[in-house]
């Protein structure tokens, strides 16, 4: 894994001291990107930040070409879901990518004929996005940050649908 200041300048190594204020380093402008190995040759991935989150959406609804969502059957809409993934987080990649982008310039992920490697390459990518989205979850003991450890033995809920209910522990 890579912080990078911008991706087109030097890349700088991850190191395990710089773990404290990784966070900080993505919000101040940073990507952490990581050369992915497939079948198909050697791809650096970017972690999608919520930016790239929100362009993915968009060009997800622009692969939608005006038609409802709901209309594609679930297949289909994974497959668009992929593309347009990919033609976010994919930053380079080798020289048949390289070409293919320079011969058309509307050239996107779509073009790929092969549904195993692009699964092969989305799959990895995800993998990647994970492994960065566990070091915005670690805390010191070990325990998901926002997941109650209490036994739910609160008062009862006031007003409402539930009211009169309060949650126990109990040894059954």
């Amino acid at each position: 894994m890579e912080i990078t200041e911008n991706l087109d300048k030097k890349e700088e190594v991850f190191s395990k001291e710089k773990a404290d204020d990784f966070f900080m380093q993505l919000v101040r402008g940073k990507d952490v990107t990581e050369k992915i190995e497939t079948s198909r040759g050697t791809f650096t991935v970017k972690y999608p930040k919520q930016k790239d989150i929100i362009a993915i959406g968009r060009m997800v609804a622009r692969n939608h070409i005006g038609i409802p969502a709901e209309c594609f059957d679930h297949n289909t809409e994974t497959k668009i879901q992929v593309v347009s993934t990919l033609e976010i987080i994919v930053v380079d990649g080798p020289d048949w990518w390289k070409n293919a982008k320079k011969e058309n310039e509307n050239w996107n992920w779509g073009y790929v004929p092969d549904e195993t490697f692009l699964n092969e390459l989305y799959l990895k990518a995800y993998d990647f996005r994970s492994k960065v989205d566990e070091n915005f979850r670690k805390v010191e003991n070990n325990e998901p940050l926002g997941v109650s450890s209490g036994t739910g033995n609160e008062d009862s809920v006031d007003y409402g649908l539930f009211e009169g209910m309060s949650g126990s522990a109990s040894n059954n």
